[in-house]
């Protein structure tokens, strides 16, 4: 299956390829992209991401956690309290 280069292409940045290729992969699978429990294969990311076999490895699975697992996220997340706030940023001089 060919796949249009540019639904998840990845620009570039300071970070590495890899790491760029994986948020990349994330965000999509936190946006619904990819169903709960699809395998994820390596050709077809390559093709979606624009990048080669060796960034993505074969055999990732969208996680599909049980009851159990969801509720000890939350626990998880409840201890460790909200998230601390993120400063703004302040405009840089040069």
């Amino acid at each position: 299956m060919n796949h249009d280069c540019g639904n998840l292409k990845i620009e570039r940045s300071n970070k590495t390829l890899r790491q760029l290729t994986l948020e990349t992969l994330r965000d999509a699978i936190l946006d619904s992209r990819f169903r709960p429990g699809e395998r994820l294969v390596e050709r077809t990311l390559c093709d979606l991401t624009c990048v080669s076999r060796t960034v993505v490895r074969e055999g990732p699975i969208v996680a599909r956690p049980d009851l159990a697992q969801a509720e000890q996220i939350y626990e998880i997340r409840e201890l460790l309290g909200p998230p601390a706030p993120v400063p703004p940023m302040r405009p840089r001089t040069i």
